[in-house]
């Protein structure tokens, strides 16, 4: 009997870890010994498990930014309908209220996309769709208030 694939445990793991080490170093630093120090293996189970550098960005941009859009779906769908804008702002810029390690990655992928053409269009329709969200956001209250 064969034994158990691990392919997909160790993707996840290997991709958590290389978030971790995003974070920490940025893209460019986060090299394929930290990765795999970081996740706690040998480095030719990165290249078995996800492949080389540039396929391992491409699994955890496309990684981030689905769990970038489902983050930001759930926030907007917890907003109470009172004061709306308010409790957008308040949950954006509160102290504590922001993942610290989002933040770092997010901005590191902004700064590596600078020298990638495909990330950048990748990172600027993040941005983008960010954007509108709040917009609506801001609009609907714009309208309730009778200003429009």
């Amino acid at each position: 009997m064969p034994r158990p694939s691990l392919k997909s445990e160790r993707q996840t793991q290997i991709l958590d870890a290389y978030g971790r080490c995003i974070a920490r170093y940025g893209v460019e630093g986060a090299t394929l010994e930290r990765i795999a120090s970081e996740a706690n293996m040998a480095r030719a189970l990165i290249r078995h498990n996800v492949g080389n550098r540039d396929e391992l960005l491409d699994r955890f941009v496309d990684r981030f930014l689905e769990e970038s859009e489902w983050l930001s779906e759930q926030m907007m769908k917890a907003l109470p309908e009172q004061d709306m804008g308010r409790a957008l702002i308040d949950g954006l810029f509160e102290r504590g209220a922001s993942d610290t390690q989002f933040v770092r990655i997010a901005n590191a992928l902004i700064v590596a996309a600078a020298d990638r053409p495909d990330l950048a269009v990748q990172m600027r329709a993040w941005s983008n769709s960010f954007v509108d969200a709040l917009e609506a956001v801001f609009k609907d209250r714009v309208v309730a208030m009778g200003v429009a």
